[in-house]
């Protein structure tokens, strides 16, 4: 499962839209896990399989605009 996340950009005060796998995403915290550059995050994405890692970084979303079941074309 994904989940569409909308953030602000703390560094450029942007909104941000992110397909987030639903396995990273803390929904209590509002918070979301996100792998370093170093890692082929769209291979990770579209796998949604892999767990979060200790490593990778912590990002506040301020809402969730949808839930998807089916995979994503990224």
């Amino acid at each position: 499962m994904f989940s569409i996340v909308e953030a602000k950009n703390l560094v450029t005060s942007e909104i941000e839209v992110e397909a987030v796998p639903t396995k990273w995403i803390n929904f209590e915290q509002s918070t979301y896990q996100w792998p370093p550059k170093s890692i082929a995050t769209k291979k990770l994405i579209r796998s949604a399989s892999a767990d979060p890692k200790s490593s990778w970084t912590s990002h506040t979303y301020d809402k969730i605009l949808g839930v998807y079941s089916k995979r994503l074309l990224i």
